[in-house]
């Protein structure tokens, strides 16, 4: 027939033929199939759940690898603990107590509490269990320069390596040297050469350091201290040696500290006694030079002006009081009222003469009742009367002269002590500075005394002290010869190492699982592109992977080929269904690509087709990869045969002349043709469009081998027009996220994508991977194949 041109409709090339099964499948532009099988069982697993399930899936993927990692580690340890030396352990502990008797202690008080012990004290008596000076001491008693440990097995492959390296240095010198024309000798040092071990102190120091551990308890005064060595005896001794040189040093710095004491209070003893003698003697130097003698902490001047101070107090208080009874007499002889008096009063002879005026007066006053006033009697009575009156005055002026009297021996008294007061006031000016002076040197003496008094006692404390020197610590657990070596047991040993390997193992596996790059399981390849999973599809050996896309031939075949017939058949079963909803358009176009090449669409897209004739439907397989035209060169189809590119070129205007027909299968094919310039602008031509649909209407299965979505953009010129894409991911090889890649490709074309088919999977190694799917049993269909079960 002729083609000739996009208006055309070219006539149906199968003549009225009517297909077998005529059946269509939906493809909505945009819409993702529905996941099914395990990707459905998936979508209804808690999250926990399925994570548990992916982590033993990888598990079981690398389970050889956490086997060999187990078993590698196994052996080495093993091959470890064949050669390992025994070593024992011997332990003491020691009880810290607190100094409570001040060695050394120049304070007054003694301060006897337990809790002056603080956790830096204890740690400052571990430091010296495994100081320096106690390590160089235990060795020399014990003797342990003398004794060869083996080394550790760590520290003899360090060496050997360090021996080796240094060696091959050598070489690689001498044979620089050697070429440069230098005489040289490159047997003068060999890597077994054995060398003559000599003793180093600090080797014996650092390895006695590894041996030893010394320890305290948290919550206890205890201090534990462990020894290991080869032998067991001698670990016992180098413990005991531990503890008695350490209390030795304990004892030792006790009497060093107090003997240190004693010595210095000794010095600072005849220091103090000079300095006292001194003090004293300027003392008696400056009394005897100033002649204050002090009594009773005061000088006699400061004494006598003390004593003068107080009489002229009362000599003033006696003077006020004489001038008092003087001024009082006198104004009483003014006012003549003298009898109110107290001298007066108190006066015997006023008193009496008082007495006898009473008397004399009742006398005159009888005689004047009798007698006149001038007889006789009344005469001399009255003259007796003025008698009496004169002598009382003159007692009155008496006394009056004698309180005046009074006064000026008191004013006489005030004055006499106020210059005497003055003078030692002056006195006391003249030596206030020698008094200060002496007060001074009187408290240095004082202050001299003290020390030198304290100092004493101090020293008499320290020298009985030396007594009662004893260590600050005992030894509560002594040590005792071990029953058991100190290395891990080593069945304890193993199986750590083994837990160990399968941590390791497990590491390792995760570590190789994020850096696999491809699909492993049809249900991961669900999962990541949410996409169904038409048929997964085994390796082929090379001589039976011609077989898979050839017709039966009848004979026995292998269960291999036989999976990938069936899988291939799975593809056709979902592919070519179609609902009613497609009207009238019979025939189906369907695109078979991948994301990379190589990852076998080609002999997919083949098989699909031979398949599909073979059961009787119209099936057209087109070659559409027009850069690599991989069909052409799988059929081996002739150089001159024109195909798809004559027919869009226009230079083959007859379809039946472009396409081959297989004899076997009756399929239908239209090779590529050629390498056209530009594949992308032929293929989205609108005679391609054409072509296809009039090819769809004559047809029930158009089957498009297009080229890698990813490498090329050809396929996307024809996204328009296809029903329906198969993807091929190749398993363990095409990477994840090429493949996430075209299928986004694909969905943003709105290409409908019918699903994926994982191709080229290895069955030994994919049925312990723990997919759902139906090839990890092809082993047990393999009776069942072979049509014996």
């Amino acid at each position: 027939m002729r083609y000739g041109g996009p208006q055309d409709a070219p006539p149906p090339m199968f003549g009225q033929e009517t297909p077998l099964v005529e059946q269509r499948m939906p493809a909505p532009a945009g819409a993702a199939p529905a996941a099914t099988g395990s990707s459905a069982a998936a979508a209804g697993t808690a999250p926990g759940e399925l994570v548990l399930r992916r982590l033993r899936e990888a598990l079981r993927r690398n389970l050889a690898l956490v086997l060999g990692t187990v078993l590698v580690l196994d052996l080495a340890v093993a091959a470890w603990l064949l050669v390992r030396p025994l070593t024992w352990t011997a332990t003491a502990e020691l009880l810290i107590e607190a100094d409570e008797r001040n060695f050394g202690n120049l304070r007054e008080e003694v301060d006897f509490r337990i809790d002056r012990l603080q956790p830096a004290d204890l740690e400052s008596e571990v430091k010296l269990l495994g100081s320096r000076r106690l390590a160089l001491r235990v060795i020399e008693a014990e003797r342990l320069a003398e004794v060869v440990e083996p080394e550790p097995l760590g520290r003899r492959l360090r060496g050997a390596l360090a021996g080796a390296g240094e060696w091959l240095l050598d070489w690689v010198a001498g044979a620089r040297s050697s070429f440069a024309g230098y005489p040289t000798d490159l047997g003068a040092r060999l890597p077994d050469e054995p060398e003559v071990a000599t003793p180093d102190a600090e080797a014996v120091l650092d390895r006695f350091a590894e041996s030893l551990v010394v320890r305290r308890d948290p919550l206890a005064r205890v201090v534990a201290v462990a020894y290991t060595t080869g032998d067991r005896e001698r670990a016992v001794r180098v413990v005991d040696t531990i503890t008695r040189v350490y209390l030795e040093e304990r004892v030792a710095a006790q009497r060093e500290a107090l003997d240190q004491t004693a010595r210095y209070m000794e010095e600072r003893l005849s220091v103090l006694a000079r300095e006292l003698e001194e003090a004293e003697r300027r003392v008696k130097e400056f009394q005897s030079r100033t002649g204050l003698y002090a009594v009773d902490g005061a000088s006699a001047l400061e004494r006598r002006w003390a004593e003068l101070g107080r009489e002229l107090t009362q000599a003033r208080i006696q003077l006020a009081d004489a001038e008092a009874r003087l001024e009082q007499v006198q104004a009483a002889r003014r006012s003549r009222g003298l009898a109110g008096l107290r001298e007066v009063a108190s006066s015997p002879v006023i008193g009496e003469l008082r007495r006898q005026e009473a008397e004399l007066a009742r006398r005159i006053a009888d005689l004047s009742g009798q007698y006149g006033p001038r007889h006789p009697l009344m005469q001399n009575a009255r003259a007796e009367l003025a008698d009496i009156r004169r002598s009382i005055d003159a007692e009155i002026d008496r006394i009056a002269a004698a309180l005046a009297n009074d006064r000026s021996v008191a004013e006489e008294r005030v004055r006499r002590l106020e210059a005497e007061l003055a003078e030692a006031e002056a006195r006391l000016a003249r030596v206030g500075t020698s008094q200060v002076e002496l007060e001074e040197l009187g408290r240095r003496a004082e202050a001299a005394r003290k020390v030198y008094e304290t100092m004493l006692d101090r020293y008499r404390r320290a020298s009985e002290q030396r007594n009662l020197i004893r260590p600050a610590a005992r030894v509560i657990s002594p040590p005792t010869p071990p029953t058991r070596p100190s290395n891990a047991p080593r069945s304890l040993v193993l199986a750590f190492t083994t837990l160990a390997g399968l941590g390791l193992g497990c590491g390792l596996a995760f570590l190789r699982e994020l850096r696999r790059k491809g699909f492993l399981t049809s249900e991961e390849l669900e999962r990541e592109l949410a996409l169904p999973v038409l048929a997964v599809l085994p390796l082929l050996p090379e001589g039976a992977a011609d077989r898979a896309v050839a017709a039966p031939s009848g004979e026995a075949e292998p269960p291999l080929l036989l999976a990938y017939r069936e899988a291939v058949q799975r593809i056709l079963s979902r592919v070519v269904v179609e609902p009613p909803a497609r009207g009238a358009r019979r025939g189906r176009l369907l695109a078979v690509t991948s994301a990379f090449p190589g990852d076998g669409k080609t002999t997919l897209a083949l098989a699909l087709a031979r398949q599909c004739a073979r059961s009787g439907r119209r099936t057209l397989l087109i070659d559409a990869d027009l850069r690599r035209r991989s069909l052409d060169r799988l059929l081996a189809v002739p150089e001159d045969q024109p195909g798809l590119v004559q027919l869009l070129d226009g230079s083959c205007r007859s379809i039946d002349r472009a396409m081959i027909r297989e004899t076997g299968s009756g399929l239908k094919i239209l090779p590529a043709g050629g390498a056209p310039e530009s594949p992308p602008d032929l293929l989205g031509s609108p005679k391609a469009r054409v072509l296809l649909g009039a090819l769809r209407e004559v047809c029930d299965l158009v089957v498009l081998d297009l080229p890698p979505v990813l490498a090329v953009s050809d396929a996307l010129a024809l996204a328009p027009v296809l029903d329906a894409a198969l993807l091929v991911v190749r398993w363990e090889a095409t990477p994840r996220d090429a493949v996430q890649a075209a299928a986004r490709e694909l969905r943003a074309l709105e290409v409908p994508l019918a699903g994926v088919a994982l191709n080229a999977v290895d069955l030994s190694a994919y049925s312990r991977y723990g997919s759902p799917d139906h090839l990890r049993y092809t082993g047990h269909y393999a009776r069942y194949y072979a049509g014996r079960g």
